[in-house]
């Protein structure tokens, strides 16, 4: 598989997801998949339901998918087995929709490349958070979660 990098955002506040949301809507190809990942915690649920104001996407956590009139989440963070994602039936989801994000999901590529038509572009977007170093006591400086986020858009070519 091949990635390349399209675009990097630093230190992101939750107020600036609106804006990432248009530019990344201007980067990508539509129909997409957009695997979204980072560690638990990291505003992956956050930037969906921040992508598209008209949509009210729900996390997905316990259904596995939440359905958007142009998006598909889904959280694939309790999927065990990759031939469960051939059970979810994602291009009967799929179909009229220009955005399928996917949480935990690039694990899953090559199944989820399966299940999902060929007409679909495939991307990753990373949301890390920017930690930053916070002395509690003069011996112990340690790393705190900022609030702030780092983001970064790759395409992905030759998934088979």
């Amino acid at each position: 598989m091949g990635e390349k990098v399209i675009r990097d955002w630093k230190k992101v506040k939750e107020t600036d997801l609106k804006y990432i949301s248009y530019e990344l809507k201007e980067l990508v190809d539509i129909p997409c998949v957009i695997f979204l990942e980072g560690p638990v915690g990291a505003g992956k649920t956050t930037f969906v339901k921040n992508f598209d104001e008209k949509e009210k996407s729900l996390s997905p956590t316990y259904s596995i998918l939440s359905e958007g009139k142009t998006l598909l989440h889904g959280d694939f963070y309790r999927i065990k087995e990759s031939n469960e994602i051939t059970m979810l039936e994602l291009e009967l989801y799929l179909n009229n929709k220009d955005y399928f994000f996917a949480e935990w999901g690039l694990k899953h590529l090559r199944n989820i490349n399966r299940e999902v038509p060929e007409s679909f572009n495939y991307y990753s977007l990373e949301i890390e958070p920017f930690l930053s170093t916070e002395v509690i006591d003069e011996s112990e400086p340690s790393e705190v979660d900022s609030g702030l986020r780092n983001f970064i858009l790759r395409e992905l070519s030759d998934i088979d």
